[in-house]
């Protein structure tokens, strides 16, 4: 959200609204507000309106479900995704295997896997080639 928030308009507890809106109006320098108020959950001031950027989507995806009965491997393989597929990541979930379960039943398919496994990570990279 914080990337693809462009324009913000928010009222503070005292009624004071700042409007960051147009994002051409605002120069590059100082604190960025948008940032502070996405996320606080109300506590700085209520968002009314938001601009968001939305890309097409993109040609190409891949998905690719992995898993491990051991959580550092898991992790290593976060790490490997990141460094190796930068920016063509597009999505990370880590799942245990109770809300694996959960899902597969409600989805109403079987395990994509031959067996159960503690722990799942399911990475999504995305992109135009």
């Amino acid at each position: 959200m914080h990337a693809n928030c462009i324009g913000l308009k928010v009222v503070l507890a005292d009624g004071t609204i700042i409007d960051q809106m147009n994002p051409f109006e605002n120069l590059p320098v100082g604190y960025d507000l948008k940032q502070l108020f996405i996320g606080s959950e109300g506590t700085l001031g209520f968002i009314t309106e938001c601009s968001i950027f939305c890309p097409p989507l993109p040609q190409n995806r891949q998905v690719c479900l992995l898993a491990s009965n051991d959580y550092d491997k898991i992790l290593k393989c976060l790490q490997i995704a990141k460094k190796e597929l930068m920016t063509s990541l597009s999505a990370v979930e880590f799942m245990d295997w109770e809300s694996t379960k959960i899902a597969l039943d409600y989805l109403q398919i079987d395990n994509p896997l031959d067996d159960e496994y503690k722990f799942y990570i399911l990475i999504e990279m995305s992109g135009n080639s």
